[in-house]
C-alpha cells in the first residue's frame, strides 16, 4: 500500500543513491566531499546545531500540509506481479511428467479431455507426491496411474498441463497531489550550496518515479528558496519543493487461474486471471 511515507522514502532513496553511488562504507560523499545524512522527517532544532557543527551536512524530506485531490475514475484490481513457477509439467501423448523444484504457493493441473484436475503444493510436497495426488483425482473419473513424477492417463485423447503461482494485485483508493519539502542543512553556506545542487541533480531528472508498491509518482518542481535566518546557530538552509501526484493503493494476493471451473484441492484462493 502506497501512502505519503512511501513517496518520502522514494526521495530519500534517490538522494542517497546519488550522494553515495559506490555505497556508504566511506563516510564522506564523493559528490560533496563531506558526510551527508539523508532522512525522512523534520529535524529537532536543538539537535541540528550540534550535528552540523561536526561538519556533516543533512537533507531532510518532509511532507507539507499542501495537498489536493485528483480525479480517480477506476478502482479495479490489476495484476502487479506474478511469481515465476519453479515446477514444470510437460505432456506427451498420454503421459504428463513433472520436473523442477517443489515449493508452496504453486498449483499443478492436468486437463484430461477438457476436464481439469488440480492439486496445490504444500510444505514438504515432492514431485512424486504431486503426481500421485493428480493420478488419484483423475482416476475417480477415468483410469490413471502415477510412476515417480509422471502421470499416465491411457484413455485420454488430449492432455494439457498447467502450473499456477501466487501473485500480487493492486488497486487505487484515491489519487492526490502533495507537496514535499527537501531541505539542505549545513554549517557553511558553501556546504549548503553543494547540498542544494545535489538535490537538483538527484531529483530534477525524474519526471516519474516508482514507489514501493509498484505504482508511479509524477514529480513537478515547484520552487527553491534560501534561508539564512539561523546563521547565529551556525545553520544555513535551502528548501527545494516538489509536488507529487501519486495513488494511495491497496494490495492483496491470489493465485493464477488454471481452469475457470476447477476446484483447487488444499490450496489458496483463486482470484488472479491470466
Amino acid at each position: 500500500m502506497a501512502d505519503l511515507s512511501d513517496v518520502a522514502d522514494m526521495f530519500v532513496a534517490e538522494l542517497a543513491a546519488y550522494l553515495y553511488p559506490d555505497g556508504t562504507s566511506a563516510p564522506a560523499s564523493p559528490v560533496t566531499g563531506f558526510t551527508v545524512n539523508v532522512f525522512q522527517g523534520w529535524p529537532q532544532p536543538e539537535k541540528l546545531s550540534s550535528l552540523v557543527a561536526t561538519g556533516a551536512g543533512y537533507i531532510s524530506v518532509y511532507p507539507m500540509d499542501t495537498e489536493k485531490p485528483l480525479p480517480l475514475t477506476l478502482r479495479d484490481w490489476q495484476v502487479a506481479s506474478v511469481a515465476a513457477a519453479t515446477i514444470s509439467a510437460s505432456p506427451e501423448g498420454q503421459v504428463v511428467t513433472l520436473s523442477g523444484i517443489v515449493s508452496p504457493g504453486q498449483n499443478v493441473g492436468i486437463l484430461v479431455d477438457g476436464e481439469a484436475y488440480i492439486v496445490a503444493a504444500q510444505v514438504g510436497s515432492t514431485l512424486a507426491g504431486l503426481a500421485s495426488a493428480l493420478a488419484t483425482l483423475i482416476s475417480a473419473d477415468v483410469p490413471a496411474t502415477s510412476s515417480g513424477a509422471s502421470v499416465t492417463v491411457p484413455s485420454a485423447t488430449k492432455l494439457e498441463a498447467r502450473v499456477g503461482t501466487t501473485g500480487t494485485m493492486i488497486r487505487p483508493l484515491r489519487r492526490q497531489q502533495k507537496m514535499f519539502q527537501l531541505t539542505a542543512w549545513a554549517s557553511l553556506h558553501t556546504q549548503r550550496d553543494k547540498l542544494g545542487r545535489a538535490i537538483d541533480q538527484a531529483i530534477e531528472p525524474l519526471s516519474r518515479a516508482a514507489l514501493a508498491d509498484g505504482s508511479i509518482g509524477i514529480l513537478h518542481y515547484r520552487q527553491s528558496r534560501q534561508d539564512d535566518g539561523m546563521q547565529k546557530q551556525g545553520i544555513f538552509r535551502r528548501d527545494v519543493l516538489y509536488a507529487v501526484d501519486y495513488m494511495t493503493t491497496q494490495t492483496t494476493t491470489g493465485t493464477t487461474v488454471l481452469d475457470a471451473q476447477a476446484t483447487v484441492v488444499g490450496g489458496i484462493d483463486v482470484n488472479i486471471s491470466t
